[in-house]
């Protein structure tokens, strides 16, 4: 069992790290709670939390470390604005975009360009994400149950599957029509 919420962990980590591209995680642990009905629903919350934001650092971490890059080229443009409340400010916006289905990435660079404090910004990120990833792993956990409970084993098993290839193709034409209209890489020039 404890492979089990390690390769939990592992997928959401790999599946968060493409930038512009990672999945809901309240689908995602909605989907592993209904597929591991006997996996504990906040172990499952806590890893893919846990992946997340392990991902999402890496995506924040690169945008702090370009921000020296961006600073010395734009001349200051980004002052590093360390007042008063804009940490407070700053840790209640990364919780909400993180406990919610706002994309993460469009909020994440800016706050590492910005050079926020890292330790601040996993503390939030990941408080939003377990929020949002264990209430997925109980529901998920309590829907498949219900529907196994009435249809069986195996009609639940087929909706599972079914469920996640349909989720998988409205992800990428999703991601198909953000590339059309220039939406998903930032750093791309319209020609």
């Amino acid at each position: 069992m404890a492979l089990g919420y390690l390769g939990i962990f592992v997928s959401s980590l790999v599946l968060n790290l493409i930038p512009f591209m990672g999945p809901s995680n309240l689908v995602l642990s909605g989907l592993i709670g209904s597929l591991l009905p006997s996996f504990n629903p906040l172990l499952i919350g806590l890893m893919i939390a846990l992946g997340a934001s392990v991902a999402k650092t890496v995506h924040f971490g690169l945008s702090f470390f370009l921000s020296g890059i961006v600073k010395n080229r734009l001349k200051n443009t980004f002052e590093d604005k360390r007042g008063g409340g804009s940490h407070k400010l700053g840790m209640i916006a990364l919780f909400i975009a993180a406990a919610t289905p706002v994309p993460d990435d469009p909020i994440i660079i800016p706050f590492g360009l910005m050079r926020f404090s890292p330790v601040r910004f996993f503390v939030a990120f990941f408080s939003g994400k377990v929020l949002i990833t264990v209430a997925g792993a109980y529901f998920g956990q309590k829907f498949s149950l219900a529907i196994e409970e009435y249809l069986g084993q195996s009609v639940t098993i087929i909706i599972s599957i079914v469920s996640t290839v349909v989720i998988t193709i409205v992800l990428m034409k999703k991601q198909i029509i953000l590339e059309k209209l220039g939406w998903s890489h930032p750093s791309k020039e319209k020609k």
